[in-house]
C-alpha cells in the first residue's frame, strides 16, 4: 500500500496533467488542418491548387469600395504535395481594389483574393476565379436526388453537383458523362480538375490539373457563372503577367447578387510561400 498523498500535492498533479493536455489537444489541432506544420516552415502551394469555398460576406456595387476587406471560407481539405494540406475552416482574405461605372447600369468590382490564414499562420498567394455560383445552386447541390429512398442515410445519396456531375455516395463515385471522374469525401469530392472551352476554362496535367483536387460542390468542370444573373466575369486572374490574381466582375447597379454563403471556386496561380 503506497503513501498517502497530500490534498495539495494531489490538487497539483491534477493541474500539472490539465496542462499538459491542453497542450497536447491543440498540438493535435494543428496537426489535423496543418500536417505540414505550415506556421513554422514555407510550404510550396502548387500551381492549378484548387480552393473551393463559401462567401463570408455579401458582395454588391452597392457597398464595394476600395479598400473593403473581403472574405471566405475553405469548404473542404484541399490536398498539396506529399501529405501536405489546407485544412477545410481556413480562410481566404482578399481586397476591393477599385469600383468603377460601366455602361448599361453596371459597375465594376476590382478585388483580389491574395492570403490564406488560420490563426497565427498566414500566407500571401495568387489566385484566379475559376467559378461562381448563388445561394441556390449551392444549397441544391447538398440535397439527395429524387430517386433517393425516404429515410436513407446521407452517405448512400446521389446527389448533382454544380456544373452537372454526379456523385454516388453509395458507390463511392463521381461520374461526368457516364464516365467515372472521382471519388466523394465527407465535405465534398476529389476530381481532377477539367477544361471547359465552352465556359473558356482550359485543362490538362502541365496546368497541374491531373492529381485529384478537392471542389466541394463544384463540378470538375464547373466555369464561370452558375445562378448569378446580374454578375459576369470580366478578368478571371489567370496568366503569368501582373494581373495574375487581378478579378474583375461587372455587376447590375444597385444589386447584391454575390450573397454570403455563395460558392466561389478560385485556383492558385503561380507559386507563394510562406511569410
Amino acid at each position: 500500500m503506497g503513501l498517502p498523498v497530500r490534498p495539495e500535492t494531489e490538487l497539483n498533479l491534477m493541474k500539472t496533467f490539465s496542462r499538459r493536455l491542453r497542450w497536447v489537444l491543440a498540438a493535435a489541432a494543428v496537426a489535423v488542418w496543418a500536417p505540414g506544420m505550415l506556421g513554422a516552415q514555407a510550404i510550396t502551394i502548387p500551381a492549378g491548387t484548387i480552393l473551393a469555398a463559401s462567401l463570408d460576406k455579401t458582395i454588391s456595387s452597392k457597398d464595394a469600395r476600395a479598400g473593403l476587406k473581403i472574405s471566405a471560407t475553405l469548404m473542404q481539405d484541399a490536398p498539396l504535395d506529399g501529405t501536405n494540406k489546407l485544412s477545410r475552416g481556413t480562410k481566404i482574405e482578399g481586397t476591393v481594389v477599385s469600383v468603377r461605372s460601366a455602361a448599361d447600369g453596371r459597375e465594376e468590382v476590382t478585388l483580389r483574393f491574395d492570403e490564406l490564414r488560420r490563426g497565427h499562420w498566414s500566407q500571401p498567394v495568387r489566385l484566379s476565379l475559376r467559378a461562381l455560383a448563388g445561394m441556390t445552386e449551392v444549397e441544391n447541390a447538398k440535397l439527395p436526388s429524387p430517386g433517393n429512398s425516404f429515410g436513407e442515410s446521407e452517405s448512400a445519396w446521389t446527389t448533382t453537383q454544380i456544373g452537372g456531375d454526379t456523385v454516388l455516395r453509395g458507390g463511392g463515385k463521381v461520374v461526368a458523362a457516364q464516365e467515372v471522374i472521382g471519388t466523394p469525401t465527407p465535405y465534398g469530392v476529389l476530381v481532377p480538375a477539367l477544361p471547359n472551352k465552352d465556359r473558356g476554362c482550359s485543362g490538362g496535367a502541365a496546368a497541374g490539373n491531373a492529381k485529384p483536387q478537392a471542389f466541394w460542390l463544384f463540378s470538375a468542370s464547373a466555369c464561370g457563372i452558375y445562378g448569378l444573373p446580374d454578375v459576369q466575369i470580366v478578368k478571371a486572374g489567370g496568366g503569368i503577367t501582373d494581373e495574375a490574381g487581378t478579378i474583375v466582375l461587372s455587376i447590375q447597379r444597385g444589386k447584391s447578387p454575390l450573397g454570403s454563403g455563395s460558392g466561389i471556386l478560385l485556383r492558385v496561380v503561380g507559386q507563394a510561400r510562406a511569410k
